[in-house]
Order: C-alpha cells, then sequence, then structure tokens
C-alpha cells in the first residue's frame, strides 16, 4: 500500500510530525480508532496512550496526552498537548514524575483523581517504551 494519508501531529510547542503515512492507529476514550485512506469526515476527543503512524515497513510510534483529531479528505491533524516520539522517552525523567506525583499529600477528591491519571500516564509510558 502507498502512503494516501498526510498526517500532521501539533503541540503547543511545535509540529512534531508532518509526513505522509499509509494508516494510523489512535488512542481513544473506548479503545483504538484507526484511519484509513477514504475514511469519512470525523472530529473526535482522543485519550493519551499511543499513536501509531504506519508508512510501508516503517512504523512511527509517539505517546500523546490526550487531544482533538480531525480527519478531512486524506489529511489527518492531531492537536495534543504532548506528543513524545517514544524513542525519546527518558525513564529518569518518568522516575521524577512519578514520585513527584507519589509526594503529593491531600484528601481532595479532583487532585486525588489528577495524581491517579499522572501515574496512568507515567505507567502507560514505560509500558510503550519497553515495546
Amino acid at each position: 500500500m502507498s502512503a494516501g494519508l498526510r498526517l500532521q501531529i501539533v503541540t503547543p510547542e511545535n509540529v512534531t510530525f508532518d509526513e505522509a503515512i499509509d494508516h494510523v492507529v489512535l488512542p481513544s476514550w473506548k479503545g483504538e480508532l484507526a484511519v484509513y485512506p477514504r475514511h469519512a469526515p470525523l472530529l473526535s476527543r482522543i485519550g493519551f496512550g499511543e499513536l501509531r503512524a504506519a508508512s510501508g515497513e516503517m512504523m512511527e510510534r509517539f505517546f500523546v496526552d490526550g487531544g482533538i483529531v480531525e480527519v478531512r479528505g486524506e489529511r489527518i491533524t492531531v492537536l495534543s498537548d504532548r506528543a513524545i516520539p517514544v524513542s525519546k522517552i527518558n525513564a529518569e525523567h518518568l522516575d521524577e514524575e512519578e514520585t513527584s506525583l507519589r509526594e503529593r499529600s491531600t484528601t481532595d477528591p479532583d487532585e486525588l483523581s489528577v495524581i491517579r491519571i499522572g501515574l496512568e500516564k507515567v505507567a502507560l509510558q514505560r509500558k510503550i517504551a519497553s515495546s
């Protein structure tokens, strides 16, 4: 299959990825969302997790921290607060982030939820980086 789609991943800092691809698999709130050529137009929230973009035998992988995906024609745009190439996930940074989250002391249910989700994101980044 030849590359028939264009994927652009945009964060507040920069355009992290902008290349032709064959298909992409994104994390959604209820599993994964795959987009292939001739996909119906779509505007949707995405969850945090692994984004996989395939082009021929190549696979680009990212950890995305939620966001929005728009599919319009053969163009896919992902807007996310963070999009980290899996090759750049830093175990030391994850250790620091986990320690910081675990050291927070609170009984506020909202803050406890933020801590729990933060720990889930750290664990998922570790899992993605090790696979």
